[in-house]
């Protein structure tokens, strides 16, 4: 007897493991299709209260965020094989506490003669970890219609430090003097170093290994720059 109650208890707990297995799966997926309309019309939404002509439906950003998008557009864009799945997709938004509806089990929102799936983006991605801009709904009405009035982040302004200013100073010099010597056609040693940017000892060794140079009054070297 005690065999067999094992048996079950094991049964039982495979059974709701892959229960649980099927409905994290499942609410992913809905989760990952929600994220995605979310970005797909994040832009295309009127104010409340205004003629949504163009727009595939409006929003409210007081209290919460909520977005009104037409029942049979979102159903539709749901669906993807199976019919159930804008039923279940609307049953878990209404479970999480994403969507809100006015009409018990239609689960829709209806206002006037239209119905409406009215659900709240911001409370979806801040729930699910996910990062969608949605701050334009939240400026002034005049610029809530984001496609037709973009915004671009500011651009940093560089600190020009002490530090950096000098390095700066020193590239142009380098760069100037290298402008002169250019058209000068022989260079001293000196004036080679900072030309080619070889350090001294490296120069002498070449200087020493045979490269071309000349001789002025026995002493200094002069490089062609040519030949350099």
């Amino acid at each position: 007897m005690g065999e067999v109650k094992d048996a079950l208890e094991q049964v039982a707990t495979i059974w709701l493991d892959d229960r649980n297995s099927t409905e994290n799966s499942e609410s992913k997926k809905i989760i990952k299709k929600l994220i995605k309309l979310i970005n797909k019309w994040r832009h295309s939404l009127s104010p409340r209260g205004e003629s949504y002509n163009g727009s595939i439906g409006f929003f409210e950003s007081e209290p919460e965020l909520a977005w009104y998008i037409p029942q049979q557009l979102f159903k539709s864009e749901v669906i993807e094989s199976v019919a159930h799945e804008y039923s279940q997709t609307a049953h878990y938004m209404l479970q999480k506490g994403w969507a809100i509806s006015n009409e018990g089990t239609r689960r829709t929102f209806k206002i006037g003669g239209d119905r409406f799936i009215k659900f709240f983006p911001e409370k979806i991605c801040r729930e699910c970890g996910e990062s969608v801009d949605l701050s334009h709904f939240h400026q002034n009405n005049n610029s809530l219609n984001s496609n037709a009035n973009p915004t671009f982040p500011e651009r940093e302004l560089l600190m020009l430090t002490d530090e950096l200013f000098d390095e700066i100073k020193c590239v142009i010099e380098n760069q100037l003097c290298k402008v002169a010597l250019n058209s000068k056609e022989f260079l001293t040693f000196d004036e080679c170093v900072q030309y080619t940017a070889l350090s001294p000892n490296f120069l002498r060794q070449q200087v020493r290994d045979g490269l071309p140079c000349y001789k002025l009054g026995g002493a200094a070297n002069l490089f062609q720059e040519s030949r350099s």
